[in-house]
């Protein structure tokens, strides 16, 4: 595979404000978490994960950005929507962003991720509830806290899985990228 090729797996992060998408990337680029600012549009930023160059974009949350995040679909191999498990409106509107993404693309690999479970006291959804829509819309799951580091990581292993595979088998196009491919993830959020 070529490194031109390396370089155009585009992921995109979307989902409601505040519910955690660009403290995910924080976490993963610099391994920390603080006081982040809303994200205005969209940024990136570029990662190599199992030898797989990533080009992260996290898009903003707010409603008057949405027309604008459209945009960012094309040509993404995974798109990850993110909500916060203590906000239902924010799992109630992942209804509304697979729309979108439905009208955009077709045959994506998308993942749910159920942010913030170190909240689990305040829990609004429940891990067995998000993890049943999630398989219900063909979209795998998992649960991170971008604040303790949980599950952050594997997150971006998964993708970059994904991502190999869906480059080994582009050619021929025979790849179902949401079939489970016998992942054995454990990818709650259980904290003692």
């Amino acid at each position: 595979m070529n490194q031109t090729k390396l370089k155009s797996n585009k992921i995109v992060i979307i989902g409601d404000t505040n519910v955690g998408k660009t403290c995910i990337i924080e976490r993963l680029i610099n391994n920390t978490f603080g006081n982040t600012k809303s994200t205005i549009g969209a940024s990136y930023t570029d990662i190599k994960i199992k030898g797989i160059n990533l080009k992260i974009w996290d898009t903003a949350g707010q409603e008057k950005f949405r027309s604008m995040i459209n945009m960012y679909y094309k040509g993404s191999k995974c798109i990850v929507i993110c909500y916060d498990i203590t906000e239902e409106n924010s799992f109630n509107n992942v209804k509304n962003w697979l729309s979108e993404i439905e009208k955009n693309v077709n045959g994506i690999f998308i993942i749910l991720v159920g942010n913030k479970c170190d909240l689990n006291d305040n829990r609004k959804i429940s891990y067995e509830n998000a993890e049943s829509f999630a398989k219900e819309n063909n979209m795998f799951y998992i649960e991170t806290s971008a604040k303790n580091n949980v599950n952050v990581n594997k997150l971006f292993d998964i993708i970059a899985d994904k991502i190999a595979l869906i480059n080994k088998d582009e050619d021929n196009c025979n790849i179902d990228i949401n079939k489970d491919n016998n992942y054995n993830y454990n990818c709650g959020c259980f904290l003692l």
